[in-house]
C-alpha cells in the first residue's frame, strides 16, 4: 500500500511533529550529558575539596606550631625548627617570619637582604589568619603563591597543591574551579582552565538563575563545597553544561541524529496510523464491492452420515494484502461499525448461492454467524425478512449463530430471540463453554442448537481440564431438547467418542469437509 499523501515531506503537520519530537530527543540527550557531567564534576570537586581540607588543616597547624618556637626569629635555630615543621606539611611551600608587615626571612630563602613589604590590605578569617595577595615578585619554586600569616609567622601555599587534580570533562567554553574564603569571598586560587571574573561573581550568588536551571546554551553548572570548621570554600564550574559544553562537531552530530531519529519515529507513527486508515478504506470498499465472499463447511448427522446443512464462513483475498485472516477483519468490522454491512452483503450472496439447494431440500439448513448486537437491531431483522421473502425456502432452514465478544442487554436479546423463533428462524449458540457463550446464555436465547467449541472436541482422549469439562457438558446437553453440533472434528477417535456418548449429534470439521466455495460444495453434495 502507498501512504504518499500522509507521508509527504511537505506536509506541515508531519514536519511540525517530526521537528518537535527531534527537539524532545535532543533535549533528553542534553539532560543525559548534563547529569553525566554533573556526576564527574562532583567527583572532581570531591577530589579537590579533600585536598582543600588538608590544606586548611596544614595551614592552621603549621602556623600554630611556628608561633610556639622560642628562638629568636630568623636565627639559625629558628629556621631549623621551621624547616622541620615545613617538612611535615606537604601543601606548605615555605614558612617564614613577618615583622611590621614585612617578610624578613623564609626557610628556603634564608634571611632576606631586603625585607618584602606586604602592602595590600589582608583578608582576615574567623581563625585570625590573614590571607595576602602575592606581590613584589615574591615567589615559591619560581611560581607565585598565596601567603597566610598569623602573628609573626608566614606560610606559603605549595605549588604542588592541586597539581595532580584535573577535571575530566571535555568542554569548549571553560571549566575549572576556585578556592575562596568563606567569610568575605576572597579568591585564593583559580585552577585548571581560566574562569573569567564574571563567572566567579555569578557563581558566588546564592541561587542559580532561571537560565541556568533550564540548562540552556551558555548556562553554568557549578557545585559549592563548604565545611563548618574550615575557612576555605570550593566552587567548581562548567560553562555551557550538557550538549552545549561539547565541541561544535559533536553538537552538530547530536543534532543530526536527533532529527533523523525524530523524523523516523514520526514516520513510523504516521505509517501505523496511515496503515489503519488505508486498511479500513480498503476493507469498507471490499465489503460493498462484494469482495468478501462466503465459503461453506458441511454439517453432518453422525447417526445417518447425511450432510444436513452448512455453516457460512467469510473469506477475503486482497490482491495486495493477500489472504486476510477472518479473526482480523471480523474484529475490525465489529470495532468500526462495519459488522452489519458485512453480514448483510454475505447474506445476499449466500441466498443467491444456496437458493436452489435450500428449495430442493427443505431439511437442508444454512447457519450464518451474527453478533448479538444485530439480533436486537430492528433494521437488520427487517432486512433479513425482506431478503428471505424473495425466495421459496422455509424460515426454519435459516440458523442464526449468535457470536458475541461483549456482553449486551440481556433483556433486549431475550425479547428479540423470542420474536425471531416465533417467525420460524432457528437460533444457535456458538462456541458454547468459552468466552461469553456460557450457561447463562441458555436462558437468554433458549437456542434450538448448541455448538461445542473445537477446544473441547480436540481435548478428547486427553487428561486435561477441557476433557473433564466436556464430560459434564455432554451429560447436561443429553437432558436438553436441543441439537448439538461438535466443531473441529479432525480425528477418528474424536468422532467415535462423540458417537458413543451422543449418537444423535451433528459433526463439523476437517474429517467431513473443509470450508469450500459454492461450486465445490455443489460437487460435494452431488457425490
Amino acid at each position: 500500500m502507498r501512504y504518499s499523501r500522509q507521508l509527504d515531506p511537505s506536509n506541515k503537520k508531519f514536519f511540525l511533529y517530526g521537528m518537535t519530537l527531534s527537539l524532545v530527543i535532543f533535549y533528553l540527550i542534553h539532560i543525559l550529558v548534563f547529569f553525566n557531567s554533573r556526576s564527574r564534576l562532583n567527583k572532581y570537586a570531591d577530589d579537590i575539596f579533600f585536598q582543600t581540607e588538608q590544606l586548611d588543616f596544614q595551614i592552621k597547624r603549621g602556623l600554630s606550631r611556628a608561633k610556639l618556637v622560642a628562638s629568636e626569629i630568623c636565627s639559625e635555630n629558628d629556621l631549623d625548627i621551621l624547616r622541620k615543621i615545613l617538612n611535615q606539611y606537604y601543601y606548605l611551600g615555605d614558612i617564614g617570619r613577618v615583622k611590621n608587615n614585612q617578610i624578613i626571612c623564609t626557610v628556603k630563602k634564608g634571611l632576606l637582604k631586603e625585607p618584602i613589604n606586604l602592602e595590600d590590605k589582608p583578608y582576615k578569617s574567623s581563625s585570625d589568619i590573614l590571607y595576602w595577595n602575592n606581590q613584589n615578585d615574591l615567589f615559591i619554586d619560581e611560581k607565585e603563591a598565596a601567603i597566610f600569616t598569623q602573628g609573626n609567622t608566614a606560610a606559603f601555599l605549595s605549588t604542588s597543591f592541586l597539581a595532580e587534580v584535573h577535571i575530566d570533562i571535555q568542554t569548549r567554553n571553560g571549566s575549572g574551579g576556585y578556592l575562596y574564603l568563606k567569610d568575605n569571598e576572597y579568591i585564593l586560587k583559580v585552577f585548571d582552565k581560566i574562569i573569567v571574573a564574571d563567572h566567579i561573581s555569578q557563581t558566588l550568588k546564592k541561587e542559580a538563575s532561571l537560565y541556568d536551571r533550564l540548562l540552556l546554551p551558555g548556562s553554568l553548572i557549578h557545585t559549592k563545597h563548604c565545611e563548618e570548621n574550615s575557612d576555605i570554600c570550593l566552587m567548581t564550574i562548567i560553562k555551557g553544561g550538557g550538549v552545549f559544553q561539547l565541541s561544535y562537531f559533536y553538537i552538530v552530530l547530536i543534532s543530526l541524529l536527533s532529527i533523523i531519529l525524530g523524523m523516523s519515529v514520526t514516520y513510523v507513527l504516521v505509517v501505523l496510523q496511515g496503515g489503519l486508515t488505508a486498511f479500513l478504506k480498503k476493507f469498507r470498499k471490499a465489503i460493498y464491492a462484494g469482495k468478501i465472499y462466503p465459503v461453506y463447511q458441511p454439517k453432518v448427522n453422525l447417526c445417518t452420515h447425511e450432510t444436513i446443512g452448512v455453516e457460512v464462513l467469510a473469506r477475503w483475498n486482497d490482491p495486495i494484502l493477500g489472504s486476510v485472516r477472518p479473526d482480523i477483519f471480523i474484529i475490525t468490522a465489529e470495532q468500526f461499525q462495519l459488522i452489519r454491512p458485512l453480514t448483510e452483503q454475505l447474506i445476499k450472496q449466500v441466498f443467491r448461492d444456496l437458493n436452489s439447494i435450500l428449495e430442493s431440500n427443505h431439511n437442508f439448513s444454512v447457519s450464518i454467524n451474527v453478533t448479538a448486537s444485530l439480533i436486537i437491531d430492528d433494521d437488520f431483522i427487517s432486512f433479513l425478512k425482506d431478503e428471505v421473502s424473495q425466495y421459496k425456502f422455509n424460515n426454519k432452514q435459516l440458523v442464526l449463530e449468535i457470536t458475541e465478544r461483549t456482553t449486551s442487554n440481556r433483556e433486549a436479546m431475550a425479547r428479540a430471540s423470542k420474536i425471531i423463533k416465533k417467525d420460524g428462524y432457528r437460533i444457535s449458540l456458538d462456541d458454547f463453554g468459552t468466552g461469553f457463550s456460557n450457561l447463562s446464555w441458555l436462558t437468554t436465547f433458549e437456542p434450538n442448537e448448541i455448538k461445542i467449541d473445537k477446544f473441547f472436541t480436540n481435548s478428547i482422549d486427553t487428561e486435561t481440564i477441557n476433557s473433564i469439562t466436556l464430560d459434564g457438558i455432554i451429560s447436561m446437553l443429553n437432558r436438553l431438547d436441543v441439537d448439538v453440533v461438535f466443531e473441529g472434528i479432525e480425528k477418528e477417535n474424536e468422532l467415535n467418542f462423540i458417537k458413543l456418548n451422543m449418537p444423535n449429534a451433528i459433526g463439523q470439521g476437517r474429517l467431513f469437509g473443509m470450508p469450500q466455495p459454492i461450486d465445490e460444495l455443489v460437487a460435494y453434495l452431488s457425490n
